[in-house]
């Protein structure tokens, strides 16, 4: 026990500054208590009110006096960003995993009509339908729903927020 005590005397002394403040940029959703926190060093790709185009760039910094979003070759107001989206990898797997799907049916039905020694057995046309379908329906998953988009405007909001648990040093 008392070592225990020990190790958080240390971790307390040792660490302070690392813990002292952090800047979030929020993804607020109206009727909803959780929202999501995107950190500094992550990817982000967003849409410009003005702009048709998707950019993408890893966030170095925020300033939150100023409400702006520091990329390493811009900065972007916080005010003008339309839109959010994130790169969803399970989608990708999922459709992958159908179409695989489709492509095992179609070989273990065609290497069952030619071991199987029975003549009147052959690759039907239901077997090619349940191929067709499945590689289908998993390359259409894989390219509806790989991103997942946040829409800024009225049900979502993005928030700058520096979470200071130290007091700052006082300017002289």
């Amino acid at each position: 026990m008392r070592n225990a005590y020990l190790l958080l005397i240390f971790c307390g002394i040792l660490f302070p500054l690392s813990l002292a403040s952090q800047k979030v940029l929020q993804i607020e959703t109206a009727g909803r208590v959780k929202a999501k926190k995107i950190f500094k060093g992550e990817a982000l790709e967003y849409l410009l009110t003005d702009s048709d185009t998707w950019i993408r760039g890893v966030i170095e910094d925020f300033n939150v006096e100023q409400k702006l979003i520091i990329f390493g070759d811009r900065y972007v107001k916080v005010d003008d960003i339309a839109a959010i989206r994130y790169f969803k990898p399970g989608a990708a797997r999922m459709g992958g995993q159908l179409a695989l799907f489709g492509a095992a049916w179609s070989a273990f039905a065609a290497i069952g009509t030619a071991t199987d020694g029975n003549p009147d057995t052959n690759y039907r046309w239901s077997d090619a339908v349940v191929t067709g379908t499945s590689m289908g329906l998993g390359l259409a998953y894989a390219r509806l729903f790989r991103y997942k988009k946040y829409k800024i405007g009225r049900r979502r909001n993005l928030r700058l927020i520096d979470l200071t648990f130290l007091a700052p040093p006082k300017k002289p």
